[in-house]
C-alpha cells in the first residue's frame, strides 16, 4: 500500500484541484498504468462524504450529514488537476440548478455521540457545491517517516476570481430547518490500494484536518468548525489503467 497525503483547498470535496508554482524537479506527476500523463484525461471520481459541522446546530451541537456523488474533471501534465461538474448519483449536474433551486445530492442524517445532529426524516437532507471549477496541482514535500507527502494547493488568484471551494448543506436539526455553508481548506490520505482492481483511493478524516489546522468555517458553527471524513476512486473515463502518483 502506498501513502501519500494531499492537502486540498476544497473543503468537502473528493478532489479538489488548484495551481501552484514549483520547482520542476520536485513536481510529482500523475501517472496512468505506469506512464506519466502527458495530455489532459478525463477522470471522475465516485465516493461519499460526511459533511460535519463541529458546532452547526441549533445549540452549538456537531452535525453529520453523509453524502454520496461523483465529480468529474481533468489531470493533465506536470500533476495539474481540474474539477469542472459536480453530479448526484442519477447523473444530475449540481451547478446547473441555479440559486434558489432544491439541493439535489440526497444525503443521510447522522446522530452524533449526543443523540443530535441532522435528522433522517421526511425532509430530505441535501447539499449542493458552490464555486465550481475547482484546481490544484500536485507539489512534492519534505518525506516523513520514509513517505513521500503530497500537497494540493490552491492558487491565490483562483481564491479571488471563484472564492473557495464549499458545500451547501441543508438539514433539519431538533425539528429546525437549517442550511449551512462551509468552505475553506481541508487534507486528506492519498493510498493506492492494491486489488483487483488496484485503485487510487483519498481518504478524508477530521483528525487530519485537526492536525494541519485545516478546519473551515460554516455559516452556521463560526470558524475552525467545518470537517468532513469519507473516500472517494480516482478512475480515467473509459479506461482500464490504473491512476497513481510519482514519487
Amino acid at each position: 500500500m502506498k501513502k501519500i497525503q494531499i492537502l486540498v483547498l476544497a473543503l468537502f470535496a473528493v478532489f479538489a484541484t488548484g495551481v501552484v508554482a514549483q520547482a520542476a524537479s520536485a513536481a510529482p506527476e500523475w501517472l496512468v498504468g505506469g506512464v506519466a500523463v502527458s495530455t489532459a484525461l478525463l477522470v471522475d471520481s465516485e465516493g461519499f462524504l460526511v459533511l460535519i459541522d463541529l458546532k452547526g446546530g441549533p445549540f452549538g451541537e456537531e452535525t453529520r450529514v453523509e453524502c454520496s456523488g461523483v465529480l468529474d474533471g481533468w489531470i493533465e501534465a506536470a500533476g495539474k488537476d481540474l474539477i469542472t461538474e459536480a453530479l448526484n448519483l442519477a447523473g444530475e449536474r449540481l451547478q446547473e440548478l441555479g440559486e434558489g433551486a432544491e439541493l439535489s445530492v440526497k444525503c443521510l442524517g447522522l446522530l452524533n455521540a449526543g443523540g443530535t445532529g441532522c435528522e433522517e426524516t421526511e425532509v430530505e437532507t441535501e447539499a449542493r457545491p458552490e464555486n465550481l471549477p475547482w484546481l490544484t496541482q500536485l507539489s512534492l514535500d519534505e518525506p516523513v517517516a520514509g513517505e513521500n507527502l503530497y500537497l494540493v494547493l490552491l492558487s491565490e488568484e483562483t481564491v479571488a476570481k471563484l472564492g473557495l471551494p464549499a458545500w451547501d448543506v441543508m438539514c433539519l436539526v431538533l425539528n429546525i430547518l437549517g442550511e449551512d455553508l462551509c468552505e475553506g481548506e481541508t487534507s486528506a490520505d492519498l493510498e493506492l490500494m492494491v486489488g483487483p482492481p488496484v485503485e487510487l483511493l483519498a481518504i478524508f478524516t477530521p483528525e487530519e484536518q485537526e492536525l494541519e489546522t485545516l478546519e473551515g468555517t460554516c455559516t452556521r458553527g463560526g470558524v475552525n468548525t467545518g470537517a468532513l471524513e469519507g473516500n472517494g476512486v480516482l478512475l480515467v473515463v473509459g479506461s482500464t489503467e490504473e491512476v497513481d502518483v510519482s514519487g
